[in-house]
């Protein structure tokens, strides 16, 4: 699972852009003025995997996003952007989507 670097301003330019390469695969290492975080199609297990403690995705509507900060995850805070009535993506903390993949993957080494 490789991630593809993207600026918060870039992606900030054309967000709509953004989450229809989202929808379609893409993983984004989006960076900004605190440091990164992965944007995804959605993370199977996520939740199951670190259990109910872990935090809640925190819903984004599309057309309302105005700031890179509603997207930044935090502790037990993970932004989802819904469009049309239904979640197309979620932000996670790059450490996060780290463990992910060492637990769905195996390892993290075709970054």
């Amino acid at each position: 699972m490789r991630t593809i670097p993207i600026e918060a301003d870039e992606l900030m330019a054309g967000p709509h852009t953004a989450v229809a390469r989202v929808e379609a695969g893409t993983l984004f290492e989006v960076r900004h003025a605190l440091g990164c975080f992965v944007l995804g199609p959605g993370f199977p297990g996520l939740f199951e995997h670190y259990g109910p403690e872990y935090g809640w995705p925190a819903r984004v509507d599309l057309e309302a996003l105005a700031s890179i900060d509603q997207l930044v995850p935090g502790r037990r805070r993970h932004p989802t952007i819904w469009r049309d009535g239904k979640p197309v993506a979620m932000a996670i903390m790059t450490g996060e989507f780290e463990d992910y993949v060492r637990q769905v993957v195996g390892s993290i080494d075709d970054r």
